[in-house]
């Protein structure tokens, strides 16, 4: 008998089945487990010994309609299958969602198997990842009757979304009999005599405010909501209009430079700079694929091209990628901000309207302001290298004398957020639920299971940060010793450090040992950056299967500050030296929960016997 693969879906089944036993609808049901109601009927299917010791003693579904009727719906759904017809195009043709026709399947087995021929299989659709010619597809009668009316309804200058009302069938159907019978369609056309009316003025006005709006940043589907018109229709319109879609594209997109151009480096940025920074962004992007430049160079040093040229190859030539990219990533909103001046024409208020626009614009969350802190960060690495345009001097001597008074403006105050600790009921749930992981699938010792509980223990008793974790290997682990010996090179400190193992941390790191040389791989199919958004995703999973709120989730780095605290209780060098801090205060002010510390002292301060007679 078959049974789920994971404790997530297991509680989904379950959790599906007491619905159904309560009288919920299969879509009730869906909404309710934010799925599909398709998987609620395959889960019906798939776990059936599962699903049905979840029901009430005596259950039976509840019928929407008579027996007879459904009787007769099902084998005229079954005929239809077995004559090639989707879902999709059953439940148009029987004038139903396509969910009851699912739901007629699961229900009446017996009846639906007897109404096809005998051994008729209903062909399964294309494997994921792989090619499939929908043009090879056969249409059924009744599928060359709606293309016959399709295409004389697109010779009329009809959308597909207007061909879909029409017809009563999905705007993507008839767009997928236009692809799926390319020869049908076009003879259904030469048989009308037809030609396909001409572009309506109502249609080149929504091309000329969609390609307007996506000159200003926003995605097609946004652009379509903003212009009042639907998603496939704009669509529809690209293909089909193809030469006056390019024209209205070029002409948004240059008044869109001409604006941007203008308004860079000016206070006018500050009124919206969301939206200032979504458009420049996409002009930035357009005008490079067309070998332009946003904003033309005059052959002066900016701070762009100083940070190119020299800060980078002086100042960052044993820095990691991750600091090199995070010191691009702020010069390029420099850029885009403040139109990118030579380095002698930056003043003071061009620090002060790059800080101020920087507070103005959107977080990383797209939607809520950047934070102090993050502007701190960003007007701090600005003015770094700024910094290295002045003089040479005793405390900056490798300076490269640009200007004589490199400018300075005030950053905002940091805010201090309360820091994020794991409790230990937590971190027992999240190693209990290790066990439904599936990966990384990279060895035959040892299960996916086993790799995840190591490093769990190892994160929460090191204190390691992820790269680290990541790039540890088995020559680092002293077994006699008990310690980690950890390398410069795979640390942020950029400085050698032991770490002791406990006993528990030692057995668990003995369970996943082999003769590879990283302790814990991940599996990369491109870049560093895509491994650890896989990494990513598998960390959500293992939260959702630990029954962990959304509100009370954590990254992996809370488990470093929750050894920080924990050892900060104790001995503040000892939390100190093991996070690899330079400086207490750095561990104090950012790895160290103050009010669990806090409470646990209040907590063995004598009381006044007077208080106690209340």
């Amino acid at each position: 008998m078959k049974t789920p693969r994971s404790i997530e879906t297991t509680r989904k089944v379950e959790r599906a089945a007491r619905l159904r036993g309560e009288g919920k609808t299969y879509r009730e049901i869906a909404a309710e487990l934010n799925v599909l109601p398709s998987r609620v009927y395959q889960w019906r299917a798939a776990y059936s010994a599962l699903w049905k010791s979840q029901l009430p003693d005596g259950f039976e579904s509840k019928r929407t309609v008579s027996a007879d009727q459904a009787s007769d719906q099902v084998r005229q759904a079954a005929r239809l299958q077995s004559a090639g017809m989707t879902y999709s195009e059953i439940a148009a043709e029987l004038n139903v969602s396509p969910s009851r026709v699912y739901q007629w399947r699961a229900d009446y087995r017996d009846i639906w198997a007897d109404s096809q021929p005998e051994g008729f299989r209903a062909k399964k659709g294309p494997p994921p990842n792989e090619s499939f010619d929908l043009r090879n597809r056969e249409a059924t009668a009744y599928v060359r009757q709606q293309i016959t009316a399709a295409a004389r309804l697109w010779t009329e200058g009809k959308t597909y979304a207007e061909i879909g009302e029409a017809l009563k069938t999905p705007a993507r159907t008839v767009e997928g009999w236009r692809t799926a019978h390319v020869d049908l369609w076009n003879r259904a056309i030469e048989e009308t005599g037809l030609v396909r009316a001409r572009i309506s003025p109502r249609v080149e006005e929504g091309i000329r405010k969609v390609t307007s709006l996506l000159a200003a940043g926003h995605t097609l589907q946004e652009a379509a909501a903003e212009a009042g018109a639907a998603f496939e229709a704009v669509r529809q319109w690209k293909r089909d209009h193809a030469e006056i879609w390019h024209r209205e594209e070029e002409r948004g997109v240059q008044a869109a430079i001409a604006v941007v151009r203008k308004m860079a480096g000016t206070d006018a940025i500050l009124g919206d700079v969301g939206s200032y920074i979504r458009q420049a962004a996409f002009c930035d992007k357009w005008t490079r694929s067309h070998g332009e430049m946003l904003f033309p160079m005059s052959g002066e040093t900016t701070l762009t091209t100083f940070f190119e040229t020299w800060y980078r190859p002086v100042r960052l030539a044993d820095a990691s990628g991750d600091t090199v990219a995070s010191y691009r990533s702020c010069l390029n909103k420099w850029r885009l901000l403040t139109k990118d001046p030579p380095v002698q024409e930056i003043t003071a208020q061009t620090l002060a309207l790059f800080r101020d626009a920087a507070a103005k614009s959107p977080g990383k969350d797209g939607v809520t302001r950047a934070s102090p802190n993050t502007v701190r960060a960003n007007l701090r690495h600005i003015q770094t290298v700024l910094d290295k345009c002045g003089k040479p001097g005793r405390r900056n001597r490798d300076a490269a004398g640009l200007v004589s008074d490199p400018p300075w403006v005030k950053p905002p105050r940091a805010e201090w957020s309360m820091r994020k600790t794991v409790t230990e009921e937590q971190v027992n749930a999240i190693y209990r639920a290790a066990f439904s992981m599936d990966a990384p699938k990279l060895w035959a010792t040892f299960k996916p299971s086993a790799w995840w509980k190591c490093f769990i223990v190892t994160a929460w008793s090191t204190g390691l940060r992820r790269r680290s974790l990541f790039e540890l290997e088995w020559s680092h682990v002293d077994w006699d010793k008990r310690w980690l010996f950890i390398p410069a090179k795979h640390l942020k400190g950029r400085r050698p450090m032991i770490t002791p193992l406990t006993d528990v941390t030692l057995e668990h790191l003995r369970s996943i040992r082999s003769d590879r040389t990283l302790v814990f791989p991940w599996p990369a199919a491109g870049s560093r950056d895509a491994a650890m958004k896989a990494f990513g995703r598998c960390w959500d999973r293992l939260l959702t299967a630990a029954d962990i709120p959304p509100a009370e989730r954590f990254t992996l780095h809370s488990l470093r500050r929750t050894l920080g605290t924990s050892l900060w209780d104790a001995s503040p060098a000892a939390a100190q030296l093991m996070l690899g801090h330079s400086e207490a205060e750095t561990t104090r002010q950012h790895y160290v929960r103050a009010p669990e510390i806090i409470a646990r002292a209040m907590a063995g301060l004598p009381v006044p016997e007077a208080f106690l007679g209340v």
